[in-house]
């Protein structure tokens, strides 16, 4: 199993459907949020891997995990803004239930977006989508 794998595989299909929406941090990446403007955050958080198989044909193993996609816009500005990109963000793993990597697959569970709160100058939701990732 490889977690860069894993990673790369999630964050290419988000970094593809989302194109230009807003600016995105993405994990150990040089970021400014914009000043008075929206951002998101991305993040994959994996919780934790197992063998489902061993000494059989497969030897099949699994990851589960969850992306976060961390929608920020100014305070004061009102949700209808943040929680239209939230839906977008769920969308695209809605869409994609199934990804396929190189080295096994990627299933998606249902997002669930959660209305953070005010932070600083920004007010926050997050949408947390699970996955489980099943190698060979």
């Amino acid at each position: 199993m490889s977690a860069a794998d894993e990673r790369k595989s999630i964050g290419d299909l988000f970094k593809t459907e989302w194109a230009d929406r807003l600016p995105v941090a993405w994990p150990n990446m040089k970021f400014e949020p914009p000043a008075g403007a929206a951002w998101c955050r991305f993040s994959i958080v994996q919780a934790e891997a197992r063998q489902l198989e061993i000494g059989g044909i497969n030897n099949e193993a699994r990851a589960e995990g969850r992306v976060f996609v961390q929608v920020f816009v100014p305070v004061g500005t009102g949700d209808k803004v943040a929680r239209e990109h939230c839906d977008v963000a769920a969308e695209i793993f809605k869409t994609h239930k199934t990804l396929t990597t190189l080295d096994g697959c990627v299933r998606f569970r249902r997002p669930v977006i959660r209305d953070i709160g005010a932070s600083g100058a920004h007010y926050q939701f997050n949408v947390a989508i699970p996955y489980l990732y099943d190698t060979l």
